[in-house]
C-alpha cells in the first residue's frame, strides 16, 4: 500500500509539471455580462457637487461601452467637468452640467459575441415650480354656487403640495375648495 501512495505522488508530480510547461489558455470567450450599474431615478439635489453614473461588466473580449439618452446615441462633449472612466462605462460630470443631463439613460456593454445592456436610468434636476402668467378674466358668481377654477401646476418632483391663495397671498383652506375632488 506504501508503493502505490508513492507511485499516486509521483504520476501527480508528472502531470502537474508537464501541464505547467503547456501553455493552455484557461479564459474562456463569453459575452458581456453586467455586473454593477447606478439604479434609476437619480435625484440631482442642489448641494450635489456631481453626479456620477455607474456601468461595469465583465465579458472575453473586454467589453466596450456605449449610452443612450432619451432613445439617442449619447455623445459626451469634451469639456473638463464631465469625465469618463475608459476601464468601464462610469461617467461623471459637475453641478452646472444637471439640468443639461436631465433625461433617461441606458448603458450598453458589448463585444463581439453580443451585448448587454441595463435598465434605464432616470436622471431629475428638480427646479423650482413657475407657473405661467397668466391673464385671467374676472369671474363672478353667487354666494353658495360651485365654480370650477382650473389650475395646470407646472412639473416637479414628487411629493408636491400644491394651494390655491388669494389675491393677497394668504393661503386659505376650506371644506367649500376641492382640487380634483380632494378638499384642500
Amino acid at each position: 500500500m506504501r508503493w502505490a501512495g508513492g507511485q499516486l505522488l509521483v504520476l501527480l508530480w508528472a502531470f502537474t509539471s508537464r501541464a505547467s510547461s503547456l501553455n493552455i489558455p484557461f479564459e474562456v470567450e463569453q459575452p458581456p455580462t453586467i455586473t454593477n450599474h447606478t439604479a434609476g431615478p437619480i435625484i440631482a439635489l442642489p448641494f450635489d457637487s456631481t453626479l456620477t453614473i455607474r456601468c461595469d461588466a465583465k465579458g472575453n473580449p473586454p467589453p466596450e461601452y456605449r449610452w443612450t439618452k432619451d432613445g439617442q446615441e449619447l455623445n459626451l462633449p469634451n469639456i473638463p467637468t464631465i469625465k469618463t472612466d475608459n476601464r468601464n462605462g462610469t461617467f461623471m460630470f459637475h453641478k452646472k452640467h444637471f439640468t443639461q443631463f436631465r433625461g433617461k439613460y441606458r448603458c450598453f456593454a458589448f463585444n463581439k459575441l453580443g451585448t448587454a445592456m441595463t435598465e434605464e436610468i432616470e436622471i431629475i434636476v428638480p427646479t423650482p415650480p413657475k407657473f405661467p402668467k397668466e391673464i385671467l378674466d374676472t369671474i363672478v358668481v353667487k354666494e353658495g354656487e360651485p365654480i370650477t377654477l382650473h389650475c395646470n401646476p407646472p412639473e416637479g418632483v414628487p411629493p408636491r403640495q400644491i394651494y390655491w391663495m388669494t389675491v393677497v397671498s394668504l393661503q386659505f383652506r376650506s371644506n367649500s375648495v376641492s382640487l380634483d375632488g380632494e378638499c384642500l
